[in-house]
């Protein structure tokens, strides 16, 4: 699986990139996606499931549209792309959700 965001600027990340953060570096000039699975397994027949995953992104958007990558060729998924909300993205990463 693939994820990347590009800014309106034309900066981008995808999970691909192999850059990792660690928390006594300072924080990277960005963008950087990162991801890490949650439950995951087969379910029936070769079916590959995610029941949750984390995703980090840094800096935040701006506060304007950007655009939001996926793709996962073994899921069947093939490259899509949407616009999703800056603003959205940096009000909801004020109410994090840990599992």
């Amino acid at each position: 699986m693939a994820l990347g965001v590009r800014y309106p600027d034309g900066r981008k990340a995808t999970t691909l990139d192999r850059h990792r953060w660690k928390r006594n570096e300072s924080p990277p000039d960005g963008p950087l996606l990162s991801w890490w699975p949650g439950s995951s397994g087969v379910r029936g027949r070769g079916e590959l499931g995610f029941s949750h995953f984390g995703l980090w992104l840094w800096p935040l958007p701006p506060p304007v549209n950007f655009e939001f990558a996926a793709e996962w060729p073994l899921g069947g998924i093939d490259l899509s792309i949407c616009e999703v909300d800056g603003a959205a993205v940096t009000e909801a990463a004020r109410r994090p959700v840990y599992y």
